[in-house]
């Protein structure tokens, strides 16, 4: 909780500055902080290898389907005159492609004429046909940066969006590379704009969010994860690079071998990989992760063909793990997994390390007998997923047993 809202007095400092500078037409107000500005003009003078493969992609690829965001982007690390008219062209020419538009607005100010956003303006595009191939986040964040370009904020009209963003990174759409991606956009430019992060809503979860992210990816896919996750894993590190679970994220997404060499997302890259920030190896992380919603992440260790599970309230998933996974006590890490399907189990006094018992039924409680000879029932969760306390010493039962 302090890390988010030390980080959300930082953002706010941060984009006070901003909004002055944008103001007066010499920096852009979303995505790009002055800091982030002056990593990108770095690199490009120290010509790194994501610098040139940035640019090796914007003089070679003219028809990407991203030229817009490529053209602005270039020309707002290297104020190259030529890719700003270049981008004016391209947005005049796709009137229909609301956010790329609305970053060549925002990263070009003074160099987008106000003749040309007149014409772009002017188009027939309708929101349907532009809305036509984008996610309920993706039509969200593209409607919030129109209304910052556009200076026509109203406010309480993005309380529905502002919810369903955070909702659809708690629910199943979380690993989907559109929604993510676009969600973190979102929260990444409202709280600069509004000086509200939306992460605070529900923080215990978003602290743990980097690891859930990472925790959540089948073991092939942390060796060859999808680009847009990996995108994704960026942009989050940037978010909030001061959360540990960053850090963790930070030390896997900065390998060398998931760099993005060529394709649509080496822009991606450019933009949010930041070498100067630190990371933690990722493999000396606790490969688990449990929320009291009701959902579990595991993992035996970060081999391709380690055991992983995921298990929520009706969704089980499992690779890996033998011919007869969650049959038996199996840990992960720290974590010691426990099937209680029927009658009881004992449970010695704990130490430090957690204890969760699985495969109950839904809705039966449970007796436990806790240090002290003291008799308490209680609830698991959806899933059917109980943490033993740490008092507890001696048996687990399920109420319905008749047993103590």
């Amino acid at each position: 909780m302090r890390a988010i809202a030390a980080l959300l007095l930082l953002s706010a400092v941060s984009w006070s500055v901003a909004a002055r500078q944008s103001e007066s037409g010499s920096s852009p107000s979303l995505l790009l902080s002055a800091k982030l500005l002056r990593r990108l003009q770095r690199d490009r003078e120290r010509e790194t290898v994501r610098w040139q493969n940035f640019d090796r992609r914007v003089r070679t690829v003219l028809d990407s389907p991203e030229r817009g965001f490529d053209l602005a982007l270039y020309y707002v690390a290297s104020h190259d005159e030529s890719r700003a008219r270049e981008a004016v062209a391209w947005a005049v020419a796709h009137p229909c492609e609301t956010r790329q538009i609305t970053l060549i607005e925002d990263w070009l100010g003074d160099a987008f004429p106000e003749n040309s956003k007149r014409q772009v303006h002017a188009s027939n595009c309708s929101s349907a046909a532009s809305a036509a191939n984008s996610s309920p986040t993706q039509v969200a964040r593209n409607t919030l940066f129109r209304a910052i370009v556009s200076g026509q904020v109203d406010e309480a009209a993005f309380d529905p969006a502002n919810k369903r963003v955070v909702a659809e990174l708690k629910g199943p759409r979380a690993l989907d590379p559109s929604t993510l991606y676009a969600a973190i956009e979102y929260i990444m430019v409202y709280r600069a704009y509004k000086r509200v992060d939306l992460r605070e809503s529900d923080a215990s979860f978003f602290s743990a969010f980097p690891k859930s992210l990472l925790l959540g990816l089948k073991p092939a896919d942390v060796e060859q994860p999808a680009a847009m996750i990996h995108i994704s894993a960026l942009a989050l590190v940037t978010l909030d690079p001061n959360l540990e679970s960053s850090q963790f994220l930070q030390g896997w997404a900065l390998e060398d071998r998931q760099m993005l060499r060529d394709g649509p997302g080496v822009a991606y890259e450019y933009l949010w990989a930041d070498p100067y920030l630190p990371g933690i190896a990722y493999q000396n992380m606790d490969p688990w992760l449990y929320d009291m919603n009701g959902h579990l992440l595991a993992r035996t260790d970060w081999q391709p063909d380690s055991c992983w599970i995921s298990l929520s309230a009706g969704q089980t998933t499992v690779q890996n793990c033998g011919r007869a996974p969650l049959t038996q006590e199996m840990k992960f890490g720290s974590l010691t997994l426990r099937p209680l399907s029927s009658g009881c189990s004992v449970v010695a006094p704990r130490s430090p390390k957690e204890t969760l018992i699985f495969r109950m039924p839904a809705g039966i409680p449970l007796n436990y007998e806790r240090q002290g000879d003291k008799t308490t029932r209680q609830v698991p969760d959806s899933a059917g997923l109980w943490s033993v306390p740490v008092d507890t010493s001696g048996k687990v039962c399920l109420a319905s047993s008749g047993k103590r």
